[in-house]
């Protein structure tokens, strides 16, 4: 029986564990060798990382100072016969031993099974920093499609929306900014300045002499003239 309940306790624990599927959306349909090299590099370096557990020692068990015999006797006439089962009997020191290693193999049961979890955490860490997706379940598996058809769009397509990322933000910082400093012009909650300020950016843009220049100049040309007006307007 306590070989049963450890065994049961290393089931329990060994079967926490999944299997990771991983794919790269720069390596797709390039076969498992790519996964398999990386993971087996990523691998390396988790059980470099892992500390050994510490395992409980094991009592050795003390042989049997007696013995016990069960069975039965059957008479056919003149002739008896028996049969029985001889068991061991150790004593109170063997049951106590026996105890204490069964509780040694529930507590290394634990420690080796925090050991492989934090084996396979810093595993899985080191694979994504490299671009690797586990696809193993749903999640991962829309978020490698979604990253694959980033990586095949077309490179015009790519840099554009790029570019409009990178405007919306410098534009967001921008108006940030100035509606945070003391006499600024919050241009979010002012739809008229922010309509002058919107067309003088499109006026600049529209200049070619003015291609070189980077995005938050137009953001800072343009608030120029904005202040301009604002001032010829109280003259």
């Amino acid at each position: 029986m306590r070989y049963a309940i450890s065994a049961m306790f290393l089931a329990v624990l060994s079967g926490c564990a999944s299997t990771a599927k991983w794919q790269h959306p720069a390596r797709a349909g390039g076969g498992h060798d790519g996964a398999t090299m990386a993971l087996a590099e990523c691998e390396s370096y988790a059980a470099g990382r892992t500390p050994m557990p510490k395992l409980q020692a094991y009592m050795p068990v003390p042989a049997p100072t007696a013995y016990n015999t069960t069975g039965t006797i059957s008479s056919y006439g003149n002739v008896s016969t028996f049969q029985g089962t001889t068991t061991p009997s150790g004593g109170l020191a063997s049951g106590y031993a026996t105890g204490a290693n069964m509780g040694a193999n529930i507590a290394n049961a634990y420690a080796l099974s925090a050991a492989r979890q934090r084996e396979a955490e810093l595993t899985g860490a080191c694979m994504r920093t490299q671009g690797w997706i586990d696809t193993s379940t749903v999640e991962g598996q829309e978020k490698f499609k979604v990253a694959l058809t980033q990586r095949q769009a077309p490179k015009g397509e790519a840099t554009e929306q790029s570019a409009v990322r990178e405007w919306a933000a410098a534009v967001s910082t921008f108006l940030d900014t100035e509606a945070a400093r003391p006499g600024g012009i919050d241009y979010r909650a002012d739809a008229a300045k922010q309509a002058a300020l919107d067309r003088y950016v499109k006026d600049l843009a529209n200049d070619p002499k003015n291609d070189h220049q980077k995005m938050s100049w137009f953001l800072i040309e343009a608030h120029k003239r904005v202040l301009a007006d604002i001032s010829s307007s109280t003259k």
